[in-house]
């Protein structure tokens, strides 16, 4: 009982439901939620071992190829802030929740840093940017020094120029990478993109930590762990798969990419050239 009460007293400091204005019901009903699943994983880490609903991460497996495509719609077709909102994304993992809360005077041109309000921590972290991004951002708030980076509304209704939420953002890019021709997108894979192509160019796990802002490295690593691009799973399949061809003496075989599929392999006609004469050959035409 003494351990609920502190912890009912310290969630009701500092939790965020309730900075909320919440019924006197459904703010016991969060705490004792709360308490209750504390408690549990405390009970189980003293025991060694993992709580009863706890899941092992899933994989993730994300297209290069899809995540360009939409790239390069929000560059030809979009408006300048949804590709700014797109490029931001791709360049430096953000999450919806920090380009929704972005600000303007938070973007340094000249040192070409971002202060990024974590959307998790709460707090604000800086962060580097390429030159490029931050001269789109900087044509897009076209002189402006205060206010939200992402603007909802035309620019003639000053009424209507508060910033983008964060379901709004959501649905946008989902609605541009549907325009793009890419199906069942979700925004996080621009965080995803953005990690896995860090890891692929042999940058340091800590950095990344750094830039994704995770509380330590075994985070980062488990995070990584579970992404893969199609792409790559599928160069090391076709590899794999490679078996060495059928040699005849004439070497036609040996060249042949359907060799070992081919039941005509090592056995052709000298007058045969390629493989080819296999279809041909099925078809019913003699060469």
């Amino acid at each position: 009982m003494i351990l609920a009460r502190i912890l009912r007293e310290h969630f009701n400091r500092n939790h965020q439901y309730f900075n909320r204005p919440l019924s006197q019901v459904k703010s016991l009903y969060i705490q004792a939620t709360i308490i209750s699943r504390i408690q549990t994983r405390l009970f189980y880490a003293l025991n060694g071992g993992p709580a009863p609903n706890w899941r092992p991460l899933k994989q993730v497996v994300i297209r290069r190829a899809d995540i360009i495509k939409v790239y390069e719609y929000a560059r030809k077709h979009c408006r300048l802030r949804d590709y700014a909102m797109i490029r931001l994304a791709m360049r430096l993992g953000l999450r919806t929740g920090e380009l929704s809360s972005l600000q303007v005077e938070d973007l340094d041109f000249e040192g070409c840093t971002i202060k990024v309000l974590d959307s998790k921590k709460r707090r604000k972290f800086t962060l580097p940017c390429d030159p490029l991004t931050m001269e789109v951002l900087r044509q897009l708030c076209e002189g402006r020094k205060e206010g939200p980076v992402f603007l909802r509304g035309s620019r003639g209704r000053k009424s209507n120029r508060r910033n983008l939420s964060e379901n709004e953002i959501w649905s946008l890019m989902r609605r541009i990478a549907a325009k793009a021709g890419v199906e069942d997108f979700k925004p996080r894979y621009f965080r995803y993109y953005f990690a896995a192509e860090w890891v692929k160019a042999g940058k340091s796990l800590e950095m990344l930590r750094r830039i994704l802002r995770h509380e330590n490295i075994e985070n980062t690593i488990r995070y990584v762990q579970r992404l893969v691009f199609f792409e790559d799973l599928q160069a090391e399949y076709l590899d794999f798969t490679r078996l060495p061809f059928i040699k005849t003496s004439n070497g036609l075989c040996s060249r042949c990419a359907y060799a070992d599929i081919c039941k005509y392999a090592g056995r052709l006609p000298k007058f045969a050239k390629c493989e080819r004469f296999v279809e041909r050959k099925t078809n019913g035409n003699r060469s």
